[in-house]
């Protein structure tokens, strides 16, 4: 509401300002949940852009790496930048 010195909040306002603070720190909390990152088991796609010499000299090592480390997850090329 606007007031002489400025605004402030209605009473409609000040009665949600706990269930809306409670609210946001729920989602937080489950938004903030870090699973760690098991390359062993994984399942993803991964798609690497990299130029056309990139691919040549970096991409085969790239490969046995990620293949050796994380045997489901795939790679797509995606061609030339």
């Amino acid at each position: 509401m606007r007031t002489g010195s400025g605004l402030e909040p209605t009473p409609r306002a000040e009665a949600l300002i706990g269930p809306v603070r409670a609210a946001i720190e729920m989602v937080q909390r489950l938004t903030n949940r870090q699973q760690a990152f098991d390359p062993s088991v994984a399942r993803r796609s991964f798609r690497i852009c990299i130029t056309d010499d990139s691919h040549v000299s970096l991409l085969p090592q790239l490969l046995r790496r990620v293949r050796k480390r994380a045997p489901a997850c795939a790679s797509k090329r995606c061609g030339s930048i």
